[in-house]
C-alpha cells in the first residue's frame, strides 16, 4: 500500500459541476482547481456529501474521479468517496478510485442502514477496502447524515485490526471528546480530518493539521488566517476569525447549504450549476437576499458578483 503522506491544510469538499440540463460538466473542474489552488488548498474531497454523491450514479463517480486526477497534478491531494451505497457498487467504485490513481478513498456506511455496532461498521469498510489494496482508506464518519452513533474511537479501533490500507478518518461531527480519543487510537499512523467548517478552531486546539470543508471552495481565507493564528499563537486573532465563519454559516444555512454555495461559486464565476433534486436553486429574490447578506463579509476568495 502507498502510505498516505500527512495532510496538513485545507480540502475542498468539492461541488460537483452540473450543466443547464443537471448532466456532469466537467470542463468546469479546471476553473475549480484554479479557484482551490489560489486559496493555498492541498486537495479535494469528490463525490461527498457537498459533491452530492446521492444524486449521482456510480458510472458518474467514476467519471469524476478521472477528471479530477487528470487535473489534479502534484500540487493537489485527490481522496474519492466511493460508500454510502449498496456494497458490491462500493467496491466496484474502490476499485476505480484506485486504478485512477487517487491518493486515498474514503467509504460513509449507507444512510439507513440502522448499523448499531463498529463490527457492523467494519463489515462493509473491510471489502470495501480490500477493492482498493494499494490505495489509503479513510473512513467517513457523518452521524447527521447516516444516523450512526458510534464512537469514532471504537470505530477507528475495530478496522485497524481488519483494515490493512486504514490511513484515518474524516470526522464530520462536533464532539471535540471523541475527537481527541480518535486521534490517540494507534501509534500515530491514522490521521483524522476535521469535516464541519465552523469547528476548525476547536479541532485545531486538540492537534488536528487537516481538514475537509465545503465552505473551503470559495473561502478558505477566513479559516487560512485561523490555521495561522494558531501557528503564531495568537488565540484572539483565531478567535476574530471564527465568528467571521460562524456569521457566515448562519445565512448559508438560512438558504441552504448546497443551493447557497453553488450560488456563490457562481458569482466567482466559477459555474457549477444548480444542485439536482431534491434540491433547487435560489430564486431571484432569495438570491439577491443572501447576497445583501454576505457580501461586505471579508471572508471570500474573490469578489462576489451577481
Amino acid at each position: 500500500m502507498t502510505r498516505l503522506p500527512l495532510l496538513q491544510g485545507l480540502i475542498a469538499a468539492a461541488h460537483t459541476p452540473f450543466d443547464e440540463a443537471g448532466e456532469l460538466a466537467l470542463d468546469v473542474i479546471p476553473q475549480q482547481a484554479e479557484l482551490f489552488r489560489e486559496q493555498g488548498l492541498i486537495g479535494v474531497f469528490v463525490a461527498g456529501s457537498t459533491g452530492e454523491w446521492f444524486s449521482l450514479t456510480p458510472q458518474e463517480r467514476c467519471r469524476l474521479f478521472d477528471a479530477w486526477m487528470q487535473e489534479a497534478g502534484e500540487t493537489l491531494h485527490v481522496i474519492a468517496h466511493v460508500g454510502g451505497i449498496p456494497l458490491e457498487d462500493a467496491c466496484s467504485l474502490a476499485a476505480h478510485a484506485e486504478s485512477a490513481g487517487v491518493h486515498a478513498i474514503s467509504c460513509l456506511v449507507p444512510p439507513g442502514s440502522d448499523v448499531s455496532s463498529p463490527e457492523e461498521v467494519v463489515d462493509y469498510l473491510e471489502p470495501v477496502a480490500a477493492s482498493a489494496p494499494a490505495t489509503p482508506c479513510m473512513y467517513y464518519d457523518m452521524q447527521a447524515l447516516t444516523g450512526i452513533d458510534l464512537p469514532l474511537d471504537l470505530v477507528l479501533e475495530h478496522a485497524r485490526s481488519r483494515v490493512p490500507t486504514l490511513a484515518g478518518a474524516k470526522y464530520t461531527n462536533t464532539d471535540l471528546a471523541t475527537l481527541t480519543r480518535a486521534r490517540l487510537v494507534g501509534d500515530g499512523d491514522l490521521q483524522v480530518l476535521m469535516g464541519r467548517d465552523e469547528m476548525l478552531l476547536g479541532a485545531m486546539a486538540t492537534g488536528v493539521q487537516g481538514a475537509v470543508g465545503s465552505t473551503y471552495n470559495y473561502a478558505a481565507p477566513v479559516y487560512q488566517r485561523i490555521a495561522a493564528a494558531i501557528e503564531r499563537g495568537d488565540l484572539e486573532a483565531a478567535r476574530v476569525a471564527n465568528v467571521e465563519v460562524v456569521r457566515f454559516v448562519r445565512e448559508l444555512l438560512k438558504v441552504g447549504v448546497l443551493p447557497g454555495a453553488k450560488a456563490i461559486m457562481r458569482w466567482m464565476g466559477v459555474d457549477v450549476g444548480h444542485p439536482r433534486p431534491p434540491h433547487a436553486g435560489l430564486g431571484a429574490d432569495e438570491s439577491l437576499a443572501f447576497y445583501d447578506a454576505i457580501r461586505t463579509m471579508p471572508i471570500f476568495a474573490r469578489e462576489l458578483n451577481p
